[in-house]
């Protein structure tokens, strides 16, 4: 436990010097992220992956990344290339079918899922909105640890995650409410969206659920591939992936919300 809280620290403070870069650092991170996510992924995925697997991957999600930035509304004629081309690739060599499936689960899963946040920071939702999504997901995820650490004894989903209990996903699910409550009445200082309350309480709860859908999906994709972590660039934490699992289900979610029922 030592190392994860050491880990999380070091690792906020770097993000709030990236946040005082602004957007464009951010943004930047997202890439490098996404880039070292989808190595992880298919790296745990395919075991004898090639050069070429990891190159076109890597390149197809950080287009995506691009045009959810920047060219919003082409989004998804970018993600339907992407996936063609990613499927194509699957054709060439030894024909593999779960990795050809996985490889499209892996674009939409990571790179669409994280192109929505790099659409939040450069449009109208803004940098520091997108940020607390991510910011309340990481409160979800820990309270969830520490209501699972001193009050857990039913699980959650044993097949999949033995050590996640219902009472963790209980105490996660009410922070997350709670995180974007308190969000509600910081527009002054971080210049967030001036949405009524409802949206920010609905954000918290979309990211209560889903943040912990998104840990849960990752957790099934390790065990299929019985690895434990995805990778092991952060000491206590796994892999980058390991890291965002839950933010792109977040991201996601609150995403669509805003843009289907708020209608920014």
């Amino acid at each position: 436990m030592k190392q994860r809280v050491i880990t999380a620290v070091v690792a906020l403070s770097m993000l709030a010097v990236i946040v005082l870069l602004g957007e464009w650092a951010v943004f930047v991170l997202c890439l490098i992220f996404n880039a070292m996510a989808l190595y992880e992924y298919v790296k745990t995925v395919k075991r004898n992956a090639k050069t070429a697997d990891y190159i076109l991957m890597i390149a197809a999600g950080s287009a995506l990344l691009f045009v959810g930035a920047f060219f919003e509304k082409y989004l998804l004629y970018a993600l339907a290339a992407a996936l063609i081309l990613v499927f194509i690739r699957n054709l060439f060599g030894v024909p593999d079918e779960a990795h050809a499936v996985n490889s499209v689960w892996g674009i939409v899963y990571i790179s669409l899922f994280l192109s929505f946040a790099a659409a939040m920071i450069f449009n109208d939702i803004g940098m520091y909105f997108c940020l607390v999504v991510i910011i309340d997901t990481v409160i979800c995820d820990t309270m969830a640890y520490f209501g699972g650490y001193l009050f857990g004894k039913h699980k959650l989903c044993k097949a999949v995650s033995p050590k996640k209990t219902i009472e963790g996903s209980v105490c996660g699910f009410i922070f997350a409410v709670l995180g974007f409550f308190a969000a509600y009445y910081l527009p002054d200082y971080l210049s967030l969206p001036e949405f009524d309350l409802w949206v920010y309480i609905v954000c918290g709860i979309l990211i209560g659920v889903f943040s912990q859908f998104g840990d849960l999906s990752a957790s099934l994709i390790k065990r299929k591939y019985q690895a434990k972590d995805y990778g092991n660039l952060l000491p206590g934490h796994g892999g980058a992936l390991d890291r965002i699992d839950g933010m792109l289900f977040s991201l996601a979610s609150v995403y669509i919300f805003l843009n289907v029922f708020v209608q920014l």
